[in-house]
């Protein structure tokens, strides 16, 4: 995100959480208003508008009234225009649709494996003892079925590269299969016998804390779109809430609130 943009939604997201805290004051202050006020009724009738008691409480209402309407004038001074808004709220949410669509297309390197003494390239055969389990064996259902196939898609992209002499047992895959990958070994592959067990550990041994980092490195790009889809949603409400002063014919960017990428 460009630094100007970020310094913007950053102002305007600060402003924003200032304004619901003022508008939570005024509540908080009208509230204890209205306390002292039932408070003032009984010492009334009680002990008559000449007691000592009757004078503090009625000083303290008049405190209070004061500090409501500072706090009102603090929300009014924090409000915003649609118009105010509605830059800001173009920018995030062009930023965040450019961020989904770089997370979408990034690509991930997961070396599979070393080189043996002769120099060939492990990574080879953990790619093909991939390919087989995501093949043949790994157990899918109705939701996931489609994850399943697009992975093997993103798999087979990666097998003119691990064919070729240049093959340095490293494959590329996008950040959406990174994931379904990592649960597929972990949760979804299964086999039966001593030497499929000891194939899948010498994989698993190989690459597993490469397709690990790979995880961890998704997660972070997830969780900074989803920051900004964050902020993104809170401007958006304010501006749902904000006076509205543009034009008939300005039009508002719709923005999808749940559309950040999903972990698998």
């Amino acid at each position: 995100m460009e630094e100007k943009v970020i310094n913007l939604v950053e102002e305007t997201v600060k402003r924003i959480k200032e304004l619901a805290q003022a508008r939570l004051d005024v509540e908080s202050k009208k509230n204890e208003l209205v306390v002292h006020e039932r408070d003032l009724e009984s010492i009334v009738n009680v002990l008559g508008v000449d007691s000592k008691d009757y004078l503090v409480k009625k000083n303290l209402i008049d405190l209070t009234t004061d500090a409501v309407k500072q706090s009102e004038s603090r929300v009014e001074s924090l409000s915003f225009k649609k118009s105010e808004l509605k830059p800001v709220l173009d920018a995030a949410a062009e930023e965040f649709q450019n961020a989904l669509k770089a997370e979408q297309e990034t690509e991930y390197e997961i070396k599979l494996g070393e080189y043996d003494e002769r120099g060939y390239p492990m990574g080879r055969k953990a790619y093909n003892q991939l390919m087989t389990y995501l093949n043949e064996r790994v157990e899918w259902t109705a939701k996931t079925a489609a994850q399943l196939m697009v992975l093997v898609s993103n798999m087979n992209e990666n097998e003119k590269h691990v064919k070729s002499k240049s093959f340095d047992n490293v494959i590329k895959l996008r950040s959406s299969n990174v994931l379904v990958l990592y649960h597929s070994i972990l949760e979804n592959m299964s086999g039966k016998g001593y030497n499929t067990a000891k194939d899948f550990l010498t994989m698993w041994a190989n690459c597993g804390q490469a397709l690990t980092n790979a995880v961890r490195d998704v997660h972070k790009s997830h969780e900074s779109t989803r920051e900004l889809g964050t902020k993104l949603n809170l401007i958006e409400d304010e501006f749902d809430k904000s006076f509205d002063d543009l034009e008939p014919t300005d039009e508002c960017v719709i923005t999808t609130k749940d559309e950040v990428a999903p972990e698998v």
